[in-house]
C-alpha cells in the first residue's frame, strides 16, 4: 500500500476537477481511505484526516470518519491530536 499524502491528493484532485472526473475521483478516493483507515496505523489515519479536511472544506460529505477523528484525538502525538481536534472542528457542526 502506497502512502499517499495531502500534497499528493490536492495535486491528483485538481488534476480531475479540471479534466471534469472530480466526483469519480472523490468516490474512488474515499473508498481507498475507508480500506486504509482499518489497517490500525496511527500515522495513515493521521494523513487520512488530513485529506478529508481537505474534501471537507471543498465541499464533499465526511461524516463517515468521524469515529477516525475521534480516535486519533486520544493518540498520544501532539501533531495527531492538532490535526484530529481541527478535523473536528471543520467537520462537526452543533446543528
Amino acid at each position: 500500500m502506497i502512502r499517499r499524502t495531502l500534497i499528493d491528493t490536492i495535486k491528483s484532485y485538481l488534476n480531475a476537477r479540471a479534466s471534469g472526473n472530480e466526483q469519480n475521483y472523490v468516490a474512488e478516493l474515499v473508498a481507498r481511505m475507508q480500506e486504509e483507515m482499518h489497517t490500525g496505523n496511527p500515522e495513515t489515519k493521521v494523513d487520512i484526516i488530513q485529506q478529508l479536511i481537505f474534501l471537507n472544506l471543498r465541499g464533499h460529505d465526511t461524516t463517515w470518519a468521524d469515529f477516525c477523528v475521534l480516535e486519533s484525538m486520544s493518540l498520544d502525538s501532539f501533531s495527531a491530536k492538532r490535526i484530529a481536534y481541527t478535523a473536528a472542528s471543520h467537520m462537526w457542526s452543533s446543528t
